[in-house]
């Protein structure tokens, strides 16, 4: 089964770089920012790649966004937020606070993070 992820801030900067890394990484996404048609063009070149995206384009807040994505069980939300962004990084949080608190840490850190997880979780089967 796929992971999903839900992006905010994804039509630009560190946001966009972070659906474009999980989409590599054959995650589904749900993407949401304040410029839509910016969010379509994304939405159309990583459903070229078969990635699965959802657009969350509802006129909520985006803590309304998050509350109704966690009742989805969305394994991994990313939010990238105006501090997020200007340092690059992204706030991490795991469905059903499995980890503790949202951590804020790179992209990078985070795909290094699933993947440990991933292979953890593989072990168990070898």
């Amino acid at each position: 089964m796929k992971k999903t992820a839900l992006i905010t801030g994804a039509t630009s900067g560190i946001g966009e770089a972070c659906a474009r890394k999980f989409a590599e990484g054959g995650y589904n996404l749900i993407l949401t920012a304040r410029r839509e048609e910016k969010l379509a063009e994304i939405k159309a070149q990583l459903e070229a790649e078969d990635v699965r995206v959802l657009i969350d384009d509802r006129n909520e807040k985006i803590g309304r966004k998050i509350r109704d994505n966690e009742m989805k069980h969305i394994p991994y939300m990313l939010i990238v937020g105006e501090k997020e962004a200007a340092e690059e990084k992204v706030n991490v949080r795991v469905q059903g606070g499995k980890g503790g608190e949202p951590e804020t840490m790179t992209v990078a850190e985070f795909v290094q993070r699933v993947h440990a997880e991933v292979e953890e979780q593989l072990g168990e089967f070898k």
